[in-house]
């Protein structure tokens, strides 16, 4: 299989406070992948044997086999190590009261929208070197985390003008309602200013919060619910929804086209952080939230009579 890809852009934490580097790595270069090919069958075709074999020659041949492969699970694995190449391009927050953190969401394979403890943004372009200014947040986020929503016309996949939502992680109580927005949950939308507009361009709007930030039972205690995990999946009309899912509180699907959020059940998605969906196979995969593995699970599994209801393909 070949790479999608040839550059990984990877930002890191830099040696000065409040600054971060790009380091663009070629995958060509590197072997994060294993890249040995399967064994050739004894014959070098796609079966074992181009015949009817006597057992007693088969025999030795399976002992030999499986004694290599017992050594071959002897050997103790070793992790490499790579160095990282020189910085591409760095940036930094401006300092204030002592502050200094930069928030890094990523739109597309090559754009990186940025943010620092101000709510002040700007754009960034792996692939051009340019910078673009934004819209500022409408109040800065504490422990954030986003994810990208290409656009429902299917043009905008690559090049990173769908939408980014920008979420509190440990969102705090809201009495407002769920229906009024909320500074804690936004989303920088590429549209048209107006219906009579030609261009489009960058906007930054407040979201409404997810039910459980304004309903009391979830507050009990003095520890805030936390958003654990988080995925775009397709609804039944084909909209993009943003799930997430709260520990002690729930999953709930915000779809994108009317802005409102649903529980699709009490239950929590089994990973943290982000989590990707593959139609193809119909699964989530992501990092298990129980021993930081990579795994897969089937939503439909989980609540099979809530879930199937608002998503498609889970």
């Amino acid at each position: 299989m070949g790479l999608s890809r040839r550059f990984l852009n990877l930002i890191v934490d830099n040696r000065i406070p409040g600054a971060k580097s790009l380091r663009c790595i070629d995958l060509t270069r590197q072997q994060f992948f294993n890249t040995t090919t399967p064994a050739s069958p004894p014959n070098g075709s796609g079966s074992e044997s181009e015949g009817p074999q006597d057992a007693t020659a088969w025999a030795p041949a399976a002992d030999a086999r499986n004694q290599k492969n017992k050594q071959a699970e002897a050997v103790p694995l070793k992790i490499g190590m790579i160095r990282l190449p020189s910085p591409s391009f760095s940036f930094r927050a401006s300092a204030m009261s002592f502050e200094r953190c930069i928030d890094c969401f990523p739109l597309a394979p090559c754009k990186v929208l940025c943010a620092d403890q101000s709510g002040r943004t700007f754009l960034f372009d792996a692939d051009t070197r340019e910078v673009a200014s934004m819209p500022d947040l409408h109040e800065p986020k504490f422990l954030p985390f986003s994810i990208f929503v290409p656009s429902a016309d299917g043009d905008d996949h690559d090049d990173g003008t769908g939408s980014v939502y920008v979420m509190e992680r440990f969102p705090e109580q809201e009495l407002g309602g769920s229906r009024k927005p909320s500074y804690q949950f936004e989303a920088f939308v590429y549209r048209k200013s107006t219906l009579t507009s030609f261009t489009k361009s960058w906007h930054c709007q407040l979201l409404p919060p997810p039910p459980f930030v304004c309903d009391p039972k979830y507050w009990h205690s003095s520890r805030r619910p936390k958003i654990s995990s988080y995925a775009v999946v397709k609804g039944v009309n084909g909209v993009s929804h943003v799930c997430i899912s709260t520990d002690g509180a729930g999953t709930y699907c915000l779809d994108t086209m009317t802005h409102t959020w649903t529980q699709v059940g009490e239950w929590t998605l089994p990973f943290q952080g982000k989590v990707e969906y593959v139609p193809e196979l119909k699964l989530l995969f992501g990092i298990s939230a129980k021993d930081q593995h990579l795994a897969a699970a089937d939503l439909s599994t989980m609540d099979s009579a809530t879930a199937s209801g608002h998503l498609e393909g889970t």
